[in-house]
């Protein structure tokens, strides 16, 4: 285990305690996943409490997308275990995924494109309740006034905050975002990042694989994979100061000069 992982105090951290297995806690251990003879992940141990916002970050390759897809309960690891609340993926609620392009229906306001994916992910909601149920998550997103626009007139960032509506409908416990901030101004980027970090302070637990450098220090802790390895789990002040660098862009342009090994001897 790479020296810092689950020694990190975060937000909440004395209050929720430190072993994952809390409402909506994530635990995962000794995870690898082996195909056609390649390793993509190797004896990946996390556990990450409810109520953060935790970068997941790394070079491409390093596993971050197979991480995501264990967790999501779409690709079964080869050993290992990923558990939610204390419960194996098949016994756990649902877990939210908002991918790097959103994928909406244009045409539709952004009440229609709710209202009909509630109606398939829950059927047996009465019209009234659906109704409330979608007035809470607009209001969640900060998307109330612009629930009668058409999705195709919503800024970039309003398109994603649609996309992350669509998976608060579920009311999720833990919610993963691919790139969530791809092709976003600076400014944006913070935003967004902003509003996440709000949705994880009502108790979710938010992951974010990112390559946005600039927003790093608004979460709450830091994954870091290479080669499919852990490499270091901690928060962003100690993750910059595990790597001796002041910015996470020089961590990055420092990465491939050492081996995965060197960095988790650190």
């Amino acid at each position: 285990m790479a020296r810092g992982v689950g020694s990190i105090h975060v937000r909440g951290m004395d209050e929720v305690g430190a072993t994952g297995n809390e409402q909506g806690g994530l635990s995962i251990q000794g995870l690898s996943v082996v195909a056609g003879g390649t390793t993509i992940l190797s004896g990946i141990d996390l556990e990450i409490q409810p109520g953060k916002l935790v970068a997941m970050l790394g070079p491409s390759g390093a596993g971050k997308s197979t991480l995501m897809k264990c967790v999501l309960g779409l690709r079964e690891p080869s050993r290992g275990k990923v558990q939610i609340g204390g419960k194996p993926l098949s016994e756990a609620g649902p877990v939210g995924y908002v991918p790097q392009d959103d994928h909406v229906h244009r045409n539709l306001t952004v009440w229609q494109e709710l209202d009909y994916a509630a109606q398939l992910r829950l059927p047996d909601l009465e019209e009234s309740e659906r109704s409330q149920m979608i007035t809470k998550v607009l209001d969640q997103v900060d998307l109330t006034e612009r629930k009668s626009l058409r999705i195709r007139k919503l800024s970039g960032g309003q398109r994603k905050r649609v996309s992350v509506a669509l998976e608060l409908i579920t009311s999720p416990d833990i919610l993963i975002l691919d790139e969530p901030t791809s092709g976003l101004d600076p400014g944006m980027e913070v935003k967004m990042m902003q509003f996440f970090d709000k949705l994880a302070g009502d108790g979710r637990l938010i992951m974010v694989a990112t390559h946005a450098m600039e927003s790093i220090m608004l979460c709450d802790a830091v994954v870091m994979l290479m080669e499919g390895r852990l490499i270091y789990y901690g928060s962003p002040e100690e993750t910059l100061k595990h790597f001796g660098k002041e910015r996470f862009v020089e961590i990055f342009k420092e990465l491939p000069n050492q081996s995965v090994s060197h960095w988790r001897q650190q």
